[in-house]
């Protein structure tokens, strides 16, 4: 179905690219009551034109916190969300990255997913070749937003998370160890 003003397809997603950018000067996104009044316009848009909100947020350059906090801004943002998700570099694989979910009221957390950004090409309307990027899904990702954020001030170093499944699989495969013996040899290597 169409917009019969504009010929256009009906617009059912509107994405705020990053938020801080689409607010006034008047308006200081660190200030809860500032956030929650930016958040209710847009909520009355998307009631009045039945639109699904996507709102981006930029991390803050501080580690050592949760996922929740390290998004700029008020955390009355993410209390305000139904749904919210990172994206980050793996710790463990610096050539993908991480999707992982932050909070989610509707259902439990689904697992993360890894990716890496491919090569793509589409023939436009013109017939023109257009050169792009896609997404190629990587797995899952055995790591939380938290984790992806920080939290613990010490990123991953490379093939520490993969070595740690795998010591996991292979014992489990075996009956596993007892749970002292287990952490001995984790830590032990």
């Amino acid at each position: 179905e169409f917009n019969a003003r504009t010929g256009q397809p009906p617009v059912k997603l509107l994405i705020v690219d990053p938020l801080d950018a689409f607010a006034s000067d008047q308006i200081d996104l660190n200030r809860s009551q500032h956030a929650r009044k930016a958040l209710r316009s847009l909520e009355i848009v998307a009631s009045h034109y039945g639109l699904a909100v996507l709102v981006i947020r930029h991390l803050s350059k501080s580690r050592g916190r949760t996922a929740n906090y390290r998004g700029l801004g008020s955390i009355s943002i993410i209390g305000a969300s139904r749904s919210a998700i990172t994206v980050a570099r793996d710790p463990s694989n610096p050539n993908r990255s991480v999707l992982a979910s932050v909070k989610g009221n509707w259902a439990a957390a689904p697992p993360a997913w890894a990716f890496k950004i491919g090569p793509a090409e589409y023939i436009n309307q013109f017939g023109e070749i257009i050169k792009t990027s896609r997404v190629l899904w990587d797995g899952i990702a055995y790591i939380s937003a938290d984790e992806l954020a920080g939290d613990d001030g010490m990123p991953l170093k490379a093939g520490e998370l993969e070595a740690a499944v795998s010591l996991l699989q292979v014992e489990l495969a075996n009956q596993g160890l007892p749970n002292k013996a287990l952490r001995q040899l984790a830590t032990d290597g």
